[in-house]
C-alpha cells in the first residue's frame, strides 16, 4: 500500500514537504518492507495484472511542480518511472487499470479529465475532459471496471442522490453525459427519507459499479447502495440500511468504503469512535459492529 509523510522544518510546526511511502506485506513472515520516494505526493494508485504499480501524483522540485504518474514495476526493482502529464499544479485524484492500460484522472475547479498511461511508461492519450463534478473535492470518490473499461466519478452533497460522470475504455463520456459532464445517478426503488448525501463512494465491478452514499439527519441517517451498469443504468433496486450507532453518542459516520465479499459486498462505515460493517447478499442484509475506540479520533487507526 502506498501513504504520504509530511514533514515540517519544526517540531511541531507546519507541513513543509511530502514524501511516498510505498510499503509491502511479505506474506510469508509478515515482515514489513518500505521504499521511500522524496518530494512525491500521490494521490491514488493501481496494479496492472502483470505486477506494475502506477501511482498519480505530483513532483515537486524546489518551486516547480510536475503533475504526473509513477510506475513501478514490482518484478524488477529497477524500473521506476515518472512520466510528467502536467507542468502545473493540476491534482491527480485516482488510478485505475481499465483492462488495458492505466486510466489516470484528474480533477480542476469542475472539470474531471483522464489520461491514458502504458505499463512501460508511455502516455497513449493525452489528457481529455470527461465530465465534471459536484461538491468538494474530498466528496469525490472514483473506480474503473477493467472488464468494460468504464471509470466511474461520484460526487455531491446536501442532495437526495449522488451526481455520477463516466467514461469509455478510450477515455470518452458515457453516451447520454456529453452534454451535461454527467447525471443524476439513476435509482431503483424507493429512498425513503434518505434525503441528503453526506459522503459518497463507488467501486467498479465486472460490467459496472456499486455505488454507496450516507446520508445524514437524526434519526434518518442510513447508508444507500445502488448498483449500476456500463451504461448507468440502474441493476435491481437500491438496499437501505440504517446503520447503527454507538451506545451514548450521536456521532455521525464520515466515510464509507465497499469491497467484495463472496457473493456480497462488505461496505464499512465509520465515525470519529466507532466502525461497522454492512454485508449484502442475495440473502439480505446485516449490520456488524465491528470497533468502537479512540483509536481512530485520534488519526492512531491504518485502515
Amino acid at each position: 500500500f502506498a501513504w504520504n509523510v509530511l514533514t515540517s522544518d519544526t517540531d511541531g510546526g507546519p507541513a513543509t514537504a511530502s514524501r511516498l511511502v510505498l510499503s509491502t506485506i511479505v506474506p510469508s513472515t509478515g515482515a514489513v518492507e518500505h521504499r521511500q520516494f522524496p518530494n512525491i505526493a500521490f494521490s491514488g494508485i493501481a496494479r496492472s495484472p502483470s505486477g506494475v504499480l502506477c501511482l498519480g501524483g505530483q513532483l515537486v522540485e524546489g518551486s516547480t511542480v510536475t503533475t504526473g504518474a509513477l510506475l513501478i514495476d514490482q518484478n524488477d526493482p529497477n524500473v521506476e518511472i515518472f512520466l510528467p502529464i502536467y507542468s502545473s499544479d493540476q491534482r491527480a485524484v485516482h488510478v485505475g487499470w481499465d483492462g488495458e492500460a492505466f486510466a489516470v484522472h484528474f480533477w480542476g475547479s469542475t472539470a474531471l479529465e483522464v489520461a491514458r498511461v502504458s505499463e512501460a511508461g508511455q502516455l497513449i492519450m493525452q489528457p481529455a475532459v470527461f465530465g465534471a463534478a459536484a461538491g468538494a473535492l474530498p466528496d469525490l470518490r472514483l473506480s474503473t471496471d477493467s472488464v468494460s473499461g468504464v471509470s466511474f466519478a461520484v460526487s455531491g452533497e446536501f442532495v437526495k442522490v449522488p451526481w455520477i460522470a463516466a467514461h469509455t475504455r478510450e477515455g470518452k463520456p458515457v453516451p447520454g453525459t456529453e452534454a451535461t459532464g454527467g447525471k443524476i445517478l439513476p435509482v431503483q426503488g424507493e429512498l425513503g427519507s434518505a434525503n441528503s448525501v453526506a459522503f459518497t463512494t463507488v467501486r467498479g465491478v465486472p460490467g459496472g459499479a456499486l455505488v454507496g452514499w450516507g446520508t445524514v439527519g437524526n434519526p434518518d441517517a442510513m447508508v444507500v447502495m445502488q448498483r449500476i451498469d456500463a451504461a448507468l443504468a440502474p441493476v435491481g433496486d437500491a438496499v437501505l440500511v440504517k446503520p447503527t450507532k454507538q451506545q451514548g453518542t450521536d456521532e455521525e459516520k464520515d466515510w464509507l468504503t465497499i469491497q467484495e465479499e463472496g457473493n456480497g459486498w462488505w461496505v464499512g462505515a465509520g465515525g470519529p469512535i466507532f466502525l461497522e460493517s454492512v454485508r449484502w447478499s442475495p440473502a439480505g442484509v446485516t449490520v456488524e459492529n465491528l470497533s468502537s475506540y479512540e483509536l481512530a479520533r485520534s488519526g492512531q487507526m491504518i485502515l
